[in-house]
């Protein structure tokens, strides 16, 4: 199920518009897609890779907010490259949005840097105690007609936002379902 998962995602994202935020790791789009039945895990999961990335680490970076706002978090994901990646070559990972599963959170990093890789996403509400998608991708070029490489890592989150008043929250475990 999770490589017709992957599948339908590099097609519908293949066709991404370059639009959205730029935040100051990476370029940063939304888009609407539509996801086939898939059986979310559950608990932590083990780090992934595919035969140019490999995941090795992962997880959440809560932000305690001003008073009145919402809870948030962002995505933290470590890669490293696996060998030398070819000149120009472009990473994407998509990142589910917790308000709405269809629409992923793009981050893309024209200049690879070698050596270790840190990805973070925007700031996201709605996150639950469950396990959320990343897709991992590697273009060979900005044209992003070519994929070179692919695989997915899920990211296991032990906090609900919707049960979060205070930091005492987090200290306490009183926000996991």
């Amino acid at each position: 199920m999770i490589k017709a998962f992957t599948k339908q995602l590099t097609a519908e994202s293949g066709q991404a518009a370059q639009t959205g935020f730029v935040n100051t790791l990476a370029n940063t789009t939304s888009v609407s897609i539509t996801l086939p039945n898939f059986e979310r895990p559950t608990g932590p999961q083990p780090a992934n890779q595919s035969k140019l990335i490999a995941t090795t680490g992962g997880g959440f970076l809560n932000t305690v907010p001003a008073s009145g706002d919402p809870w948030q978090e962002r995505y933290s994901l470590d890669l490293k490259a696996l060998g030398s990646l070819p000149s120009g070559a472009v990473l994407e990972v998509d990142f589910e949005d917790p308000l709405d599963p269809s629409t992923p959170v793009i981050v893309r990093i024209y200049n690879i840097p070698s050596g270790p890789i840190h990805l973070e996403s925007p700031l996201l509400s709605g996150f639950k105690c469950r396990n959320y998608w990343a897709l991992i991708y590697v273009y060979s070029d900005n044209s992003q007609a070519t994929t070179l490489d692919s695989y997915d890592q899920w990211i296991n989150s032990t906090v609900d936002l919707g049960k979060v008043t205070s930091v005492a929250d987090f200290l306490d475990n009183k926000t996991c379902q």
